[in-house]
């Protein structure tokens, strides 16, 4: 009885000095994660002004001297870089899982208007968009995440789509449970590493001609399927 009470105390003194321990051991490391994410949001912040004027200067100079493709290159940069700014930010935000709304919505209506632009986009690249799309899906949720859900994946559908080929998005349910699918035609996919897809800055193809895009996209929709708890 003494040796079973003696090693009973021993074992929670040992375990009390390992929680301290810990705790002691991961403040750095927590502390650097909370300094990291505070930075991105700063600075993406810092950044949006200078941008902002670096684009009015453009256009001044623009109703200036006229068109010009010196111009152009200006203004696509501070587009990108933009795009760059806004998707750090939400990673961020995402990342320090702050509280969203959830409210029902029309899925349904909200894929078509989302969808139905990138049509034009892949008539103009002679590809074709299907779709096959179940009405009046109610969907409990924030809105503005599975819109910007839906644009990724559909994006990214559209900018790996093979020449000639298709892109295909589906909406069910099923035994109650909403089933959404974006898929395409991708004849590269031997040289995709599928277990890195949703890493930040992750490109399936490093090789090809720079599009606008910075491998975030998918991060971002992988945080907002996490948010939604989906499978």
């Amino acid at each position: 009885m003494i040796s079973l009470i003696i090693g009973l105390i021993t074992f929670l003194v040992i375990l009390f000095l390992i929680i301290i321990a810990s705790k002691k051991a991961i403040r750095p490391l927590a502390e650097s994660y909370q300094k990291q994410h505070q930075f991105i949001t700063d600075a993406g912040h810092e950044l949006k002004t200078p941008l902002t004027v670096i684009s009015a200067n453009s256009e001044l100079a623009r109703m200036t001297y006229g068109d010009s493709e010196w111009f152009d290159g200006i203004d696509r940069q501070v587009q990108r870089m933009n795009k760059l700014v806004r998707e750090l930010i939400t990673l961020a935000k995402m990342d320090e899982q702050q509280k969203i709304d959830f409210e029902p919505f029309n899925l349904s209506d909200a894929l078509y208007d989302v969808m139905l632009p990138f049509e034009q986009v892949l008539t103009r690249q002679s590809k074709v968009l299907t779709y096959d799309i179940t009405d009046e899906i109610i969907l409990k949720g924030n809105e503005s995440s599975i819109r910007e859900l839906i644009s990724i994946l559909i994006d990214n559908a559209v900018k790996y789509c093979q020449e000639n080929g298709t892109v295909q998005v589906e909406l069910h349910s099923v035994n109650n449970r909403i089933h959404l699918k974006v898929f395409n035609d991708f004849a590269d996919a031997k040289n995709c590493d599928f277990s890195a897809i949703f890493d930040r800055f992750y490109r399936a193809n490093k090789s090809r001609k720079s599009d606008g895009s910075y491998g975030l996209g998918l991060s971002i929709a992988k945080n907002i399927v996490e948010v939604h708890h989906a499978p």
